[in-house]
């Protein structure tokens, strides 16, 4: 079994940011990054974002936590990405969608979603 080290987190946290500049930050960061996102807000909310990604050999480690904000994976995003991922999210609180597929999973705290990065 070969042995890999963690990389250092990358975080990405409104807190630093103007609150008229901390949407525009997250999403932007979000869209640039090598599994890019796109963030849309609703609800009109003040929004406030942090994300703590740890990158290890193939694959990586990501907490996120957000104001209730949607979160798309767009053909544009696919298309810029780095790599092809298996993802898994083990929601920590609140409630998560995923639709994929045609086919929407709903998942609370305690439960885990899996999802293909390749599809919208």
């Amino acid at each position: 079994m070969r042995k890999t080290a963690a990389s250092v987190p990358v975080v990405l946290d409104t807190q630093y940011c103007p609150p008229s500049e901390a949407y525009t930050f997250f999403r932007d960061s979000m869209r640039a990054s090598s599994f890019p996102w796109t963030p849309k807000q609703i609800d009109g909310a003040s929004f406030q974002a942090r994300n703590e990604i740890i990158a290890v050999d193939q694959g990586g480690f990501g907490r996120l936590k957000s104001v209730p904000t949607e979160y798309r994976r767009t053909k544009s995003d696919i298309a810029h990405s780095s790599a092809e991922n298996f993802c898994a999210f083990f929601i920590l609180s609140g409630t998560t969608a995923i639709e994929q597929g045609g086919r929407t999973n709903v998942a609370r705290r305690g439960d885990l979603l899996f999802f293909d990065s390749a599809l919208p």
